[in-house]
């Protein structure tokens, strides 16, 4: 009796516990931002000149909520994409006045983290005509920092020469992990 009793109780609390626990499923999704940023206009070129920009509000609460997930269960949030683009002026403006910019992003209580950088030079060039590029990534984890409810961009850019006052809009994607009870 002893030699079955053992057995049988091991797998009835075996069976109680894998068959009533939770079922988890990865959950992954991303987000599209767009920020709209006034570049100063600076006195000289070849120099590096920072700026932030305003917050931009990450909504995640709401995005996590819509799919199935929160906060706590958010286990990492990269970049996927980062694009530059001329907004203003809509003529003669060029995305080449770049030589160098990097973004960073903060958030309250977070140090700064570069995202994202391009340097037009001989290996990755922006034309004359480009309107728009797209900007190399850094595989660094945000999820502290977009958990937040905003976040800004720190930006550091050398001009190749002294652009007229342009606005571009800034295109950026991120990727969330997490999962689901």
């Amino acid at each position: 009796m002893k030699k079955l009793f053992i057995p049988t109780l091991i797998t009835l609390v075996a069976t109680l516990y894998f068959g009533c626990a939770k079922k988890k499923t990865n959950v992954e999704f991303d987000i599209s931002y767009s920020t709209d940023i006034a570049v100063p206009t600076y006195s000289a070129a070849n120099q590096t000149y920072t700026f932030n920009t305003n917050d931009i509000l990450t909504y995640m609460g709401s995005e996590l909520e819509k799919n199935g997930t929160n906060a706590d269960l958010v286990g990492e949030i990269k970049y996927t994409q980062f694009n530059v683009a001329v907004k203003t002026p809509t003529t003669g403006q060029s995305i080449n006045f770049i030589k160098q910019m990097r973004f960073y992003v903060n958030a309250i209580n977070q140090p700064e983290q570069q995202v994202a950088f391009k340097y037009n030079d001989k290996n990755d060039t922006i034309k004359p005509v480009d309107k728009s590029t797209s900007f190399k990534i850094n595989d660094v984890n945000l999820k502290n920092r977009f958990l937040e409810n905003s976040v800004y961009f720190y930006v550091k850019l050398m001009p190749a020469y002294i652009p007229v006052s342009t606005t571009i809009t800034v295109t950026h994607n991120i990727h969330v992990k997490a999962i689901t009870q």
